[in-house]
C-alpha cells in the first residue's frame, strides 16, 4: 500500500470510527482488504510516542505490537478487531505499539 501511483488514485474518508475507501476506474481488492486499515495506536512508552509524533505524511512505516482492546472505569470500552484479515463494521484496531520503523526519506 506504498506504491505512489496507486495511492494517488485512491480516494480515502473517515466518518467517527470507519473508514472508507473507493478507486475510480479500478479496484484493488482484496489487498486493500489486508493492507489497508484504520488503527488507533497506543504507544508502549514515551519513545515510541515521541516517534509516533515524528511521522509525517508519506512516511512509509512499520509498526510492530499487538491488538488489543480497552476497558476503564465505570464499564468504558473501547471495541478491537483482533485480527488483521476482516473488514467492514467492527474492523477498526487498537494497537499496544512495541516498534517503530521508519524507511528513511
Amino acid at each position: 500500500m506504498s506504491d505512489s501511483r496507486i495511492l494517488d488514485r485512491i480516494h480515502v474518508f473517515q466518518s467517527v470510527r470507519h473508514f472508507y475507501y473507493w478507486m475510480p476506474g479500478g479496484s484493488f481488492g482484496e489487498e486493500a482488504k489486508v493492507s489497508a486499515a484504520n488503527t488507533h495506536v497506543i504507544p508502549g512508552d514515551d519513545a515510541i510516542r515521541a516517534e509516533l509524533f515524528e511521522l509525517k505524511e508519506g512516511d512509509v512505516v512499520r509498526l510492530t505490537g499487538q491488538l488489543v482492546e480497552v476497558t476503564g472505569p465505570k464499564g468504558f470500552t473501547m471495541r478491537s478487531s483482533l485480527r488483521r484479515d476482516d473488514s467492514g463494521d467492527g474492523a477498526c484496531e487498537i494497537l499496544y505499539v512495541r516498534s517503530v520503523e521508519r524507511e528513511p526519506r
